[in-house]
């Protein structure tokens, strides 16, 4: 049996719409998450999303191409913001692609990767 703990939250911080994500989340269990909560979503420009804990041992490299489908509902409401990553230091090259991938398909969105929730809460913050 597995016992891997999947799962996604989310809380809202001085305004600011904080993501975590703990264990063996797929991009459509995110994307799940997201559609179940496209209101809070939506009505947040500003976004962090902490995946220190996340396990992405269920990331495919399909998902991960198409990672952008997983807020496009979010995108149709929204046509502006920024969204912070917290990664561990051994993600930085996914991390990267990640955010690649936003910026090839031109998905209006900042994305910043960073390390430590106050780096992240600063450039979250900033214009």
């Amino acid at each position: 049996m597995n016992s891997l703990i999947s799962e996604v939250s989310h809380k809202i911080s001085d305004g600011v719409l904080i993501v975590r994500m703990h264990g063996r989340v797929s991009l459509n269990l995110l994307r799940n998450y997201v559609t179940e909560h496209v209101s809070e979503f939506a009505a947040h420009d500003r976004l962090i999303y902490d995946l220190r804990d996340w396990d992405v041992s269920a990331l495919t490299t399909e998902s991960l191409m198409n990672a952008d489908n997983v807020f496009t509902e979010v995108h149709a409401l929204r046509k502006q913001g920024r969204a912070a990553l917290i990664i561990q230091q051994h993600m930085e090259e996914l991390g990267r692609i990640f955010v690649a991938v936003y910026e090839s398909k031109e998905v209006p969105v900042d994305i910043g990767l960073f390390s430590t929730d106050a780096e992240a809460d600063q450039w979250v913050r900033s214009t």
